[in-house]
């Protein structure tokens, strides 16, 4: 009988865990073919999450608890579950509710199919306009300047080959979405309604949704880089006929050929050293993503430290 693991990771939601896993358990007795193991991945909580899924351990034996020895974010808490991971398939999803438990056996049958990667994508959209804009030109600008089309959540199913490629990459930040779909394995997608946050307050805040695209453009794309380079190209051919116009006019004043009244060019020195001191700021802040993600890689830290497995 082959095994389903599903994998989520649980920051601050003692208020949810009973619910998901009464869930995920009525869905494992729907799927009387697969054998089903429920990885919660405590990641650090500052409430009684840990608590709470020990004592729902005693209740349901199909539950194991991955306890990590400080919160190390989303991507963090997904890899520490996948790795521990024993199923032929490991299905990814969050702990506050929003994805719903019942889903995941369209994603099976399409894994059934013979899709090694099973995506998810909302039917209704409840964010900001200005939100939905921000995701649509992150992730076409992802596919313009890697090739890769990215699944849009972290619920989704991967086949265990899958795993095992994710398994073998070194890289000290693994960008999830990114990597699984860089695997090349064929992929498909199912769409679902996504269900209001019950309990609580979402973990990710705007300054999470930055690094994290950020994470995903530096991880696969050199386009920042390339988009210095091209600035620089853009700023250097006006500034250098600017510069000849100028010589032009000295070097007539200066050999008597005409007397031009050169401008005081005090703002124009100005506007120029701050225009130009930006763009050398902003350049070399971009080259320190770069570097500092090179720092990290060479440091050669684990994504995740596991404290307990009960």
């Amino acid at each position: 009988m082959k095994k389903i693991s599903i994998v989520t990771t649980a920051y601050n939601e003692e208020e949810s865990v009973e619910e998901l896993v009464s869930r995920v358990h009525e869905l494992a007795l729907s799927e009387p073919s697969y054998q089903f193991e429920f990885i919660a991945v405590e990641n650090g909580s500052k409430d009684k999450t840990f608590v709470k899924l020990t004592e729902l351990k005693e209740k349901f034996s199909f539950l194991r608890i991955v306890k990590l020895s400080r919160n190390f974010q989303a991507q963090g808490g997904m890899l520490a579950g996948i790795s521990q991971a024993t199923g032929d398939a490991i299905v990814t999803m969050d702990a506050d509710l929003q994805h719903p438990p019942e889903v995941i056996s369209s994603l099976i049958r399409k894994w059934e199919e013979g899709f090694k990667i099973v995506n998810t994508e909302k039917k209704n959209k409840s964010s900001t306009l200005l939100r939905l804009m921000a995701d649509k030109f992150f992730y076409e600008l992802m596919y313009k300047y890697s090739g890769l089309r990215f699944g849009e959540a972290d619920f989704r199913l991967i086949d265990r080959e899958v795993a095992n490629v994710l398994d073998q990459l070194d890289e000290s930040e693994k960008f999830l979405r990114g990597l699984i779909s860089w695997t090349g394995f064929e992929s498909s997608t199912v769409k679902y309604r996504v269900e209001l946050r019950k309990h609580g307050v979402t973990k990710f805040s705007s300054r999470h949704l930055f690094e994290f695209a950020f994470l995903g453009l530096t991880s696969f794309s050199v386009a920042p880089l390339r988009s210095l380079l091209k600035l620089g190209f853009i700023i250097f051919v006006p500034s250098f006929i600017y510069l000849l116009f100028f010589l032009t006019i000295g070097s007539m004043n200066y050999f008597g050929v005409a007397d031009f009244d050169l401008p005081p060019g005090l703002a124009t020195l100005v506007v120029t050293v701050i225009f130009f001191g930006s763009i050398q700021i902003l350049s070399i802040g971009v080259l320190g993503e770069y570097i500092g993600r090179i720092y990290k890689e060479v440091k050669g830290r684990p994504n995740f430290v596991i404290e307990e497995e009960v």
